[in-house]
């Protein structure tokens, strides 16, 4: 298994660990509010996902996954076997739902908002709605790949 990237992120508080994923057209500062109003009763950590941010872009021989970007989490799993909760939104809800699947013994609590899994949509034969959720995908890389998220945002909205 390849090893995850280095991950850019944002961190405040102390406490009860909490990672935050972003959703796509966004960043780690897509959390800064929420991390300014909890920092006093939790630890929390926003990580930018690949290609966001800090974050290097994916530069893989194959095609990027979901897991992929769920092993991000990995070095701010607590070294003691502690458990973290998983706060994602949109994208970051997918990714979210991969890293608990794949740490599940590490989780304490999952929060999804608004979380868009779209492979569900294959596996249940909804083939428009897939199409019209991977024009957005592809417009968001696009638009996003030549530096105008605007755009993109604009599109997506």
């Amino acid at each position: 298994m390849k090893q995850p990237a280095e991950a850019d992120f944002l961190e405040a508080g102390s406490g009860e660990p909490v990672i935050l994923i972003h959703s796509s057209v966004a960043g780690a500062r897509q959390w800064r509010s929420l991390m300014d109003l909890l920092s006093n009763r939790f630890h929390l950590i926003a990580v930018n996902l690949i290609g966001y941010g800090g974050t290097a872009a994916w530069h893989g021989e194959r095609a990027q996954t979901l897991e992929d970007q769920a092993r991000l989490i990995s070095p701010f799993l607590p070294a003691d076997g502690g458990k973290v909760s998983i706060v994602g939104h949109s994208f970051g809800g997918s990714v979210a739902m991969k890293a608990a699947a794949l740490f599940k013994d590490r989780i304490h609590r999952l929060v999804l908002i608004e979380p868009n899994p779209f492979y569900l949509l294959a596996q249940h034969g909804r083939t428009e709605a897939l199409q019209e959720a991977l024009r957005l995908r592809r417009i968001i890389k696009e638009h996003g790949a030549s530096g105008v998220s605007t755009a993109a945002a604009e599109e997506f909205a």
